[in-house]
């Protein structure tokens, strides 16, 4: 598994820079199959954007500080993630 930092514009950032978490490996969904057809999870690079504001410290451990959105969407329905 590879994780990264990114600011808005998809820059990567330093340790302890916050932004958000984007993940990239084997385990990571291609997409999601929805009513509408498949929908891709991933970008051209196989960035996968979880929607979750954090930082890599020095030695490399995540911290997860919030939501872009204070929205999860799972199976369609919208949950306030409060």
């Amino acid at each position: 598994m590879d994780v990264r930092i990114v600011d808005d514009g998809g820059a990567a950032l330093p340790a302890r820079g916050v932004g958000v978490i984007e993940l990239r490996g084997g385990p990571v969904a291609d997409g999601y199959t929805t009513m509408a057809g498949f929908v891709p999870a991933q970008d051209d690079e196989g960035w996968n954007d979880t929607g979750d504001l954090g930082y890599v410290t020095q030695d490399g451990q995540i911290a997860v500080c919030g939501r872009v959105k204070d929205v999860i969407i799972m199976a369609g329905a919208q949950h306030l993630s409060h």
